[in-house]
């Protein structure tokens, strides 16, 4: 947690005098992230109940002169339909991580940015590596859009293919490894699993896929776990199933992503709603 909290404050720049709003919940491993970053540093962190569709919210924001908003894709599409990239405001920094963005707001938000002289990184995270491991430079935002970017300090990128090995060649796409001191020892089952040493020497297996370009800046072209990116949480595909063939019998389904979609298919079109209804209780979305 401390070597992932000192990267992130050395490539951001965060000062004492910055000031951020929650905008994600403490339970999501980027929204721990982003406090523990700005209280590290001495900043202020106003804490709000009101999300940013509210008007509450921004009486807060401007009564408190925030300089930093962090966010997943939704925040920022909720931004751009508020027009918020239209005038001048008072943020320094703008961080943006649990999915990708689409190539046309980025190009809007980094044009917004170096107008307003504010700084915008996009980033590229793990749970099993206290969240973030990568971001792209502020000054590549318009020159290497869709990039998740570099390394974070003291952290390693390594694209394998399916027999473990390094892929050195560029624009070859293989599987996301990742390591570092921000990475925790790997997991436990059970009592006995505490006693283990460090599991992960090749690194993390991201269950992404995705290449390096010419001049080593990483680009995500997909997942081969079976997960889905929805409002910045990771949702497993596979569990979902589960909780509906264990909940009701005679019935098959299938479910996969699709871009920002979770599509199900399913035999019973009666179980349509009840199907939703499930989901909706059991995963809390």
């Amino acid at each position: 947690v401390k070597s992932n909290t000192k990267s992130i404050i050395k490539y951001q720049n965060l000062k004492s005098d910055d000031s951020s709003i929650t905008t994600l919940p403490l339970s999501y491993t980027f929204g721990m992230s982003c406090i523990n970053t700005l209280l590290s540093v001495g900043a202020k962190i106003i804490i709000s109940n009101n999300s940013i569709l509210q008007k509450e919210f921004w009486a807060e924001y401007k009564k408190n002169k925030i300089t930093i908003i962090n966010g997943v894709p939704f925040t920022y599409n909720a931004l751009d339909k508020l027009r918020f990239f239209s005038r001048p405001n008072n943020i320094k920094i703008f961080t943006q991580a649990g999915g990708k963005l689409s190539d046309e707001l980025q190009i809007k938000i980094s044009d917004f940015c170096k107008k307003n002289n504010s700084k915008f990184f996009v980033m590229y995270g793990q749970a099993e590596a206290t969240t973030r491991i990568s971001y792209l430079p502020n000054n590549y935002n318009l020159k290497k859009i869709g990039s998740v970017g570099i390394p974070i300090d003291g952290g390693q990128i390594k694209i394998r293919n399916g027999k473990l090995k390094i892929i050195k060649k560029k624009n070859i796409v293989g599987n996301i490894f990742y390591n570092g001191p921000n990475v925790c020892m790997g997991y436990s089952y059970a009592k006995k699993d505490l006693k283990k040493g460090y599991e992960w020497t090749k690194g993390i297996n991201t269950g992404d896929v995705g290449k390096f370009d010419e001049d080593n800046f990483l680009y995500i072209t997909g997942r081969k776990k079976r997960f889905a990116k929805l409002y910045g949480l990771s949702i497993n595909l596979d569990d979902l199933e589960k909780i509906i063939l264990n909940t009701y019998s005679n019935i098959e389904i299938a479910i996969i992503t699709l871009g920002e979609k979770i599509i199900i298919f399913y035999n019973n079109k009666k179980m349509k709603k009840r199907n939703i209804k499930l989901l909706i209780d059991k995963i809390n979305m």
